[in-house]
């Protein structure tokens, strides 16, 4: 998977959430490597979620955010015709997802585990996503995709574990 994007992200500097989002809008349904997932409903836990923003790249600026799901998404409430879900996820920005995540917790950067709110509309495709149930930002684009198994019996989360798990020993 990580070949997949290095083969298809042109550029000289580090790949962000902007390549992240700009290539997996581009992937077809034949795409070998990823699925894209328009309903918010359909996520699972390893589910790649990428965000980003109509704002002019800016170098060393928040232009995005890159996150995994560690849960399926839990629905909390309608927002007149939208609804709102909730759903746990892990990623390493700078800004804390919200007051339960770890970060927050032991007051340290890097990764962490906590939760977002997705605001979708009545069909389950995203629209934005927050830290909170009630300030969704209106300038967002959102990709969710799944990694499809390749050439293995395995799933991609399981496949990472026994990489670290052997990488541990």
């Amino acid at each position: 998977h990580l070949k997949d994007i290095k083969a298809n992200i042109k550029t000289k500097r580090k790949i962000d959430s902007k390549h992240l989002y700009d290539y997996f809008s581009t992937i077809s349904p034949t795409n070998k490597f990823w699925k894209k997932l328009p309903n918010v409903r359909r996520v699972l836990p390893g589910d790649i979620i990428t965000i980003t923003t109509n704002r002019i790249r800016v170098l060393k600026q928040d232009n995005g955010n890159t996150i995994i799901a560690m849960s399926k998404p839990e629905f909390v409430k309608n927002m007149g015709k939208n609804k709102i879900y909730k759903l746990a996820v892990i990623d390493s920005a700078r800004i804390t997802k919200s007051l339960t995540d770890t970060r927050s917790l032991m007051k340290y950067d890097g990764v962490g585990i906590g939760f977002i709110y997705i605001l979708t509309n009545k069909l389950g495709n995203p629209i934005a996503i927050s830290r909170i149930n009630k300030a969704f930002p209106n300038n967002q684009k959102i990709q969710i995709v799944r990694p499809k198994v390749v050439n293995t019996k395995k799933t991609v989360i399981e496949e990472g574990m026994i990489a670290w798990k052997q990488g541990a020993k």
